[in-house]
């Protein structure tokens, strides 16, 4: 009982200096919504295949991070490929659901070296972007991990017919999402197009009008 009426301060901050940082580094792959599509289209394309194949796709996406984060200043960053990238892995995940594995590994690659690109922590103190990118890192491969386990675990619970085609339909969505986002990269302003993604999307066509 004394315990609980005596009065201790409240931390709203890490008691650990500086890891402040890589709380903001898991959360970055979800930052944008360049970012959160690629990792969803990845996730809906991995989850189509059981555990024991999605093994590779999993650990080349963690490979080719690293990658990505090597070469992060010769390819910079690009959300018309994270964008390109979503739709084609969402494409062949509602087209061909648990096929053509190589395919999808290269998918998962080209996604992997693009999030690493974009997962470089800015320039500042080594300590501070060395921690802040390690939580991207682990953000994103736990995030892809944890879309995947979703997948499998409704999968194998609900053995219905229409759950499948219920994934299928979803990754439809994200991918013509992605195409959306794509066309209005290139889509000059004040077009019928704009205007409807304008309407549709209000939050996300002000990262395009940042890009144009």
């Amino acid at each position: 009982m004394a315990l609980t009426i005596t009065p201790y301060p409240a931390y709203a901050h890490s008691p650990i200096p500086g890891i402040e940082g890589f709380y903001t580094g898991l959360v970055h792959p979800f930052s944008t919504p360049a970012q959160a599509l690629l990792m969803l289209g990845l996730g809906l394309l991995v989850g189509s295949f059981p555990p024991l194949r999605a093994r590779w796709p999993l650990g080349v996406f963690l490979v080719s991070m690293i990658v990505g984060m090597l070469v992060s200043s010769l390819i910079g960053e690009s959300n018309l490929a994270m964008f390109a990238t979503t739709f084609a892995a969402c494409a062949l995940a509602a087209l061909a659901p648990g096929h053509l594995l190589p395919l999808a590994i290269a998918f998962t690659a080209i996604g992997g070296i693009w999030m690493g690109s974009i997962s470089l922590a800015d320039p500042g103190p080594l300590r501070d972007r060395t921690i802040t990118t390690l939580g991207a890192f682990i953000g994103a491969n736990l995030g892809l991990l944890f879309i995947f386990g979703i997948s499998d675990f409704v999968r194998n619970r609900y053995t219905w017919p229409s759950v499948p085609t219920a994934f299928r339909i979803v990754a439809a969505w994200v991918g013509a999402i992605s195409l959306l986002m794509l066309a209005l990269l290139f889509a000059p302003e004040r077009t019928f197009v704009y205007f409807v993604a304008k309407v549709l999307f209000p939050r996300w066509s002000q990262l395009v009008d940042a890009t144009l």
